[in-house]
């Protein structure tokens, strides 16, 4: 039997269309690509970057920019495949860790040592409440010494300044390039103060102020440093803008401002940019993204070329209509009419149940006739897609019922696991000591004598020295602060070790420090002694952990040193590499199970069958008085959950729901009656 070949960058080129051909080959200038759901834009961008380098563009000066590392990682091998070894020194990477390659060498120059580390969700989170009691807390009387008038004002001031609603603002903040001293004036005080806010800008302060202390960034900090520092220091952005003769970056319409204006300061000279992506599925709103960027590009880079990508490979030809249907309603969009060459299909069935439970059921059961109709059919071909996360309570019992097995994306993954997290903070305090967040998580674990009250005191103490903890607790001056002596014993016994810790992340290779500071923290030892099941699971996790660290040497000693994507053999590059992942990166697609997630998670998935679910008025769209903008936002989420399907669609609602303890009418969503019509 004859081996296939190989396929090679001209038998890509002969089978695109002529659009997805002209997209590949157009080399040099502004290029937009608009690139309709399943219209094969992944294809045409590495066929893009393979076509250069045949053209002679030298591959470490290609830059590829995406949102997953993922997407990244199957993209650089598919050129490799195209293009040979020497693609992989093409810098391809998401926005973040190709921007903190541009952040480490220039670190000193926005104020961070160049070691500095990355605080996840779940650790800025804890950080910026530990901010906010500062300002808000300063002053208060113990809690026994309120009075009843005290407690109701504390109790409102604090319902004031919950953490996810501040992090939420002093993101989109962030990523609109408004800096903590441009946040906090007068007038935007007095702005804060009509919202029952005043403190809002001190918090914002303080929360800068604490990352700076810790040699810590956020996500958001990321792309906020970048541009500050490509603004500040015109050698920096020269250089780094002469070093790049190629730009592409992968679904643009996903960009925010900060990213906008990073791309924009790197291309001031060299116009030599390719941006792709679909106004269409422009839905990250909430996180700072603006579908204005992917519209007005033309406007941005004069003289550009836009090229259209219409025809969809993906799905029926009565999927691709109803699309079209529905976004046609949408004002602000880039005209474009997809089309298929692919069958009529299975028309779009309707699912009605009287609840929640009864639509459910209705699921539960076409997925059930669907397999016995079709035996080729696994679990994994099926997708229920939901506006909220709420909506898979019934979702999931129904399927537990019916023994069906199942995964919500977007679940607890790996690297937030309890156990996980602990000994990952051990090796964050070992690269970077000035990492407060860590330092609070484990100075106790194992127990050591140090309780709440003593944290107490080594958070006032580095506060009022103005200086990171470890600062604090290695400083002489510590002894004499006031600590119980259990409690001082405790962090001294604490320090000591992760001196030994600290040596040698940076004489050592990745997995032999982490194997010592494992073995010698002893949290596997402690979960393998412990006989119940949630003990040993905990114990097989920090083995995955220490595994994967192993894992991570070995990939970095198999790469080529001109790799455009490597990484330091030691810990630090291991912390650098796994803060990057997302939830797409961490996902298990390979597991027979129906998918249950959020039209947010779906987007870039497709699955043979998909179920729409909860299509009714006050839910999808969401239940709020939109505006226009809002209004499409929610249109064009709806047309990302019927583009997944590529042969079956379902739309599933119901006529009463239980919202707030009380059982209410549904009406079905007006984007139903969108999907059969056109806007005139």
């Amino acid at each position: 039997m004859q081996n296939e070949q190989k396929p090679t960058l001209q038998t890509m080129l002969d089978r695109f269309n002529p659009q997805q051909r002209e997209a590949a080959t157009t080399i040099d200038g502004p290029l937009l690509v608009i690139a309709g759901a399943g219209s094969g834009k992944t294809s045409v961008l590495t066929a893009r970057i393979a076509y250069l380098i045949q053209n002679g563009a030298d591959p470490s000066r290609i830059l590829a920019l995406t949102f997953t590392k993922k997407a990244a990682e199957e993209m650089r091998e598919r050129i490799i495949a195209l293009s040979g070894p020497s693609a992989r020194r093409i810098c391809m990477g998401t926005f973040h860790s190709v921007f903190i390659r541009f952040l480490r060498p220039n670190a000193g120059r926005i104020g961070f040592p160049p070691g500095f580390t990355i605080l996840d969700e779940d650790d800025s989170t804890s950080c910026l409440s530990r901010c906010i009691q500062n300002i808000i807390g300063k002053g208060r009387p113990p809690k026994q010494q309120w009075s009843e008038a005290q407690k109701k004002y504390f109790a409102e001031l604090d319902a004031n300044y919950k953490t996810k609603q501040v992090k939420e603002i002093i993101s989109a903040y962030k990523n609109e390039l408004i800096t903590a001293d441009m946040y906090d004036t007068p007038q935007q005080a007095l702005r804060n103060k009509a919202g029952g806010r005043e403190m809002l800008g001190p918090i914002f302060r303080e929360y800068r102020d604490q990352c700076l202390r810790m040699g810590m960034m956020d996500f958001d900090d990321i792309l906020l440093y970048t541009d500050i520092l490509l603004a500040n220091n015109p050698d920096v952005k020269n250089h780094l803008a002469a070093s790049f003769d190629y730009i592409l970056v992968d679904e643009y319409q996903d960009t925010n401002t900060a990213q906008y204006s990073i791309l924009k300061r790197l291309t001031e000279w060299n116009r030599n940019i390719c941006v792709v992506g679909d106004d269409s599925q422009s839905i990250y709103a909430f996180r700072g993204a603006k579908v204005k960027n992917i519209i007005d590009f033309p406007e941005h880079y004069a003289g550009c070329r836009v090229i259209k990508l219409e025809r969809n490979y993906r799905s029926t030809q009565n999927i691709v209509n109803a699309a079209n249907n529905v976004i046609s309603h949408n004002e602000t969009r880039i005209d474009k009419t997809c089309f298929t060459d692919a069958e009529k299909g299975a028309p779009i069935l309707m699912l009605t149940g009287n609840d929640e439970r009864e639509e459910a059921k209705n699921i539960v059961k076409t997925i059930l006739e669907k397999k016995k109709e079709d035996k080729d059919l696994r679990y994994s071909d099926f997708a229920v897609l939901f506006r909220t996360n709420a909506q898979s309570r019934a979702i999931e019992d129904a399927l537990v019922r019916n023994r069906i097995p199942y995964t919500v994306y977007s679940g607890t993954n790996f690297f937030s696991r309890m156990e996980v997290k602990d000994l990952m903070a051990y090796f964050r305090l070992a690269v970077n000591p000035g990492d407060d967040e860590a330092f609070l998580r484990v100075v106790n674990k194992p127990a050591r004598g140090v309780g709440k009250k003593a944290l107490e005191t080594v958070c006032n103490v580095a506060r009022s020295w103005n200086c990171s903890i470890w600062q604090a607790v290695t400083h002489p001056q510590f002894a004499f602060c006031g600590l119980q002596p259990k409690a001082y014993a405790g962090v001294k016994s604490f320090i000591e070790e992760m001196v030994g810790f600290i040596e040698m992340t940076w004489s050592k290779g990745a997995y032999e420090t982490a194997c010592a500071i494992s073995d010698k923290v002893g949290f596997y030892a402690e979960y393998l002694s412990q006989n119940d099941e949630e003990s040993q699971d905990r114990a097989n996790n920090i083995r995955e952990l220490v595994d994967s660290v192993k894992a991570f040497e070995e990939e970095v000693a198999g790469k080529d040193p001109d790799d455009g994507q490597s990484y330091a053999p030691n810990l630090a590059g291991f912390l650098e590499n796994i803060s990057l992942l997302s939830n797409a990166d961490t996902g298990d697609d390979k597991e027979d199970k129906v998918s249950l997630m959020t039209v947010h998670c779906a987007k870039g998935l497709e699955f043979n069958t998909v179920f729409v679910s909860g299509t009714e008025q006050k839910l999808f769209p969401m239940e709020i008085d939109k505006t226009q903008f809002e209004l499409e936002e929610e249109r064009r989420l709806f047309y990302v959950a019927i583009t997944r399907a590529k042969k079956n669609l379902y739309i599933t609602k119901a006529k009463s729901r239980i919202r707030f303890g009380t059982r209410m009418d549904c009406y079905p969503s007006p984007f139903i009656g969108e999907m059969r019509s056109s806007a005139k």
